[in-house]
């Protein structure tokens, strides 16, 4: 792995970040990599994930999940940053790798974070949902209630629930601490393909390889509405920070919007030329990002609708993608096994 002088010049810059430099309309424009996993193993990153203080990436990985510590505390770095060489930057702010579940035989699917930072969760193709201590990787609990492969977990914005897409068609709702199964909600036909709270935690999105979005009321798992009109199956879904919108990308190439309180259709979005595979929300609710198999990531204006910029420095397919909550950039994962930082 090496940082180059991109990724040197935008750590120093951030770090030097004033307060109306912050204020400015930023939009991710330039990319690098930070990451290689595999060696000559070329390895399929199924996803990213960002640690609520934002200065880790938990990367789910073929047989692990690799934590990358990305950011050191500003506080503890030298004074004269500016004047570090790259090779002296690189040896101080090198991330860090820690392998977690290692005792899962099958893929990781998936990976999320708890809101407080201090478990992860994971799901794979062994049908387990697996939480641990993020920090010591110690396991808390296992459960394999699914019949298939889990592609999607969840916490709840309180994290007292977990929730679990699997390839069984349904979703699942786990005592995050305990490990009770506390419901299973049925209604897809074909395999569940991402799950997503609302910020306050009272809705429920799932998308499905059925082709629609179902949303839930997360207390009793009672159906709202069926989100349609795709063309291929829902790859993922996400709601913007303010809970007002609902993103989904699909295979069909496409990225819409609802309203996520009525389920109205807000927009389509269009330009990729392959399958959408991740939506994300900036932590500010200004952007939208749709990572795709087309080896590019578009940003889009959330409340217009309108193409902001495209990233197209991948040299794979795009199959996770995570804005940083308390920095300018966003991160993605590729199918050669690179994770990519965009400022």
């Amino acid at each position: 792995m090496k940082i180059t002088a991109a990724f040197l010049m935008f750590s120093v810059l951030f770090l030097s970040t004033t307060p109306a430099q912050e204020q400015m309309e930023w939009v991710p424009t330039e990319c690098d990599r930070t990451a290689s996993f595999g060696g000559d193993t070329v390895l399929l990153l199924r996803e990213i994930q960002y640690s609520p203080d934002g200065n880790r990436l938990a990367v789910a990985s073929p047989m692990s999940v690799r934590f990358l510590t990305l950011f050191q505390d500003a506080a503890d770095l030298p004074d004269d940053i500016e004047g570090l060489t790259e090779a002296e930057f690189e040896e101080l702010d090198r991330p860090e790798y820690i392998d977690l579940f290692p005792t899962i035989v099958d893929m990781i699917h998936t990976v999320a974070f708890s809101p407080d930072g201090r478990a992860l969760a994971g799901g794979s193709t062994d049908n387990a949902v697996q939480v641990r201590d993020a920090k010591t990787g110690d396991l808390k609990w296992t459960r394999t209630r699914h019949k298939a492969l889990v592609n999607s977990i969840a916490f709840s914005p309180d994290g007292k629930l977990l929730a679990s897409g699997s390839g069984d068609r349904t979703v699942r709702l786990w005592d995050a601490k305990l490990g009770v199964l506390k419901g299973r909600l049925t209604g897809h036909t074909d395999r569940v393909s991402s799950v997503a709270f609302s910020p306050d935690g009272t809705t429920l999105a799932s998308g499905s390889k059925d082709q629609t979005v179902l949303v839930w009321a997360a207390k009793t798992g009672e159906p709202k509405w069926t989100l349609t009109g795709y063309t291929g199956e829902v790859t993922d879904v996400a709601f913007s920070p303010d809970g007002k919108l609902l993103a989904s990308g699909s295979a069909d190439k496409t990225v819409r919007v609802w309203a996520a309180e009525t389920g109205e259709p807000k927009w389509t979005l269009t330009g990729h030329s392959a399958w959408v595979s991740s939506v994300a929300f900036s932590p500010d609710g200004r952007l939208l990002a749709s990572g795709s198999w087309d080896k590019t990531v578009r940003v889009w204006d959330a409340k217009t609708g309108e193409h902001k910029g495209t990233l197209a420095d991948h040299p794979a397919k795009v199959t996770s993608i995570a804005f940083s909550p308390n920095k300018n950039h966003l991160a993605t994962a590729c199918g050669d096994g690179t994770v990519y930082l965009c400022w």
